[in-house]
């Protein structure tokens, strides 16, 4: 029986987890404040950041893909030799497949066919170890991978209704933007493809100042293409996300986002940002302005963060593909003031 624990146990010696926290994972860490040029209430002393949690190739999603993996191994659930399944946009498929890969744990993803090549490309590179199952028609990627699951007796990572999504959030990057910011900070605006992050910075900031704000950007249905990597419509949440996300004192308000301005946002904060962050950063930009110009008065003197997930490198293929729309092209000509 001793053997038998050890035996379970084991994966969790392993030097990739072990070392993971810090200094693997580039922790948390703050843009200078948002320029006049692309944040004009800079004026009226609204200090707005980025908080960033990529850099080096990782993105937000990687302490998501961790913290499951270690619970679902803590419980027995998982193994060497297992085959694990989930449905992801890229970021959390990543994470699961650099931490499973050296410990002997086979990995299918379900993504959607539109999958930016980039990120097919981060996928792809792992061989043999992971499978992508690309997935378009009737049904969500997410129904696909808990139907798979259940047929061939794989084990379902779930970060769409595993509370370790939340709870990886709540323990690691919500206190690293507390430390961060003296805890002073006003209004966090967050990108909802999961919810997860959402979910775990609401508990931990609010547990701590109640009238802190908390805001969700989901995908505005009404457009043409009415998809943003990384970001899901209030239908797709609703229809796919188990998490408790929409309990009263979560997220105070939801605001909706365009695939245009996440372009257009994304290329305005390169200027601010070396790192360039992606398109679910970028559609985090025109809510964000909105809601400090309604609420201008109170907000004077206050910090808003916007919470970014990862850099612009996987998607470069929508960026070029997109620059053919004309007001696009004309925001990248167009380089704000500083």
């Amino acid at each position: 029986m001793k053997n038998q624990s050890n035996e379970l146990f084991a994966p969790l010696a392993h030097p990739y987890l072990k070392s993971m926290f810090p200094p693997y994972r580039r922790l948390l860490h703050l843009s200078a404040s948002l320029p006049i040029g692309i944040n004009p209430h800079a004026k009226d002393n609204v200090d707005m950041r980025l908080a960033l949690a990529h850099g080096d190739m990782r993105t937000i999603k990687e302490v998501v893909a961790r913290n499951i993996i270690l619970k679902l191994i803590a419980s027995g659930k998982l193994r060497p030799g297992d085959t694990a399944i989930d449905a992801t946009s890229g970021g959390t498929g990543i994470g699961y497949a650099g931490i499973l890969q050296p410990l002997g744990i086979y990995l299918k993803l379900v993504v959607k066919s539109s999958l930016p090549h980039g990120k097919m490309g981060q996928l792809l590179v792992y061989g043999g170890g992971v499978e992508l199952i690309p997935h378009s028609g009737p049904g969500s990627t997410v129904d696909r991978s808990r139907q798979e699951a259940e047929k061939n007796g794989y084990v379902l990572l779930d970060q769409y209704g595993s509370e370790a999504n939340p709870e990886a959030h709540e323990t690691y990057t919500a206190p690293e933007l507390w430390n961060l910011t003296n805890g002073e900070v006003d209004v966090i605006i967050i990108a909802l493809g999961t919810t997860g992050t959402m979910i775990g910075f609401s508990r931990y900031f609010k547990q701590r100042n109640r009238n802190v704000r908390i805001i969700g950007v989901a995908v505005d249905p009404n457009q043409e293409v009415p998809q943003i990597p990384g970001m899901r419509t209030l239908q797709e949440i609703k229809d796919n996300v188990r998490l408790h996300w929409n309990e009263k004192g979560v997220v105070d308000e939801i605001r909706l986002a365009l695939r245009a301005d996440a372009v257009r946002g994304s290329r305005l904060l390169a200027y601010a940002e070396p790192s360039w962050p992606g398109l679910s950063t970028g559609a985090l930009l025109n809510p964000a302005l909105a809601f400090v110009a309604e609420n201008l008065q109170w907000l004077y003197g206050k910090r808003v963060i916007l919470i970014s997930a990862d850099s612009i490198g996987p998607y470069m293929d929508i960026m070029q593909a997109e620059q053919d729309d004309a007001d696009i092209e004309n925001a990248l000509l167009s380089r704000p003031a500083f």
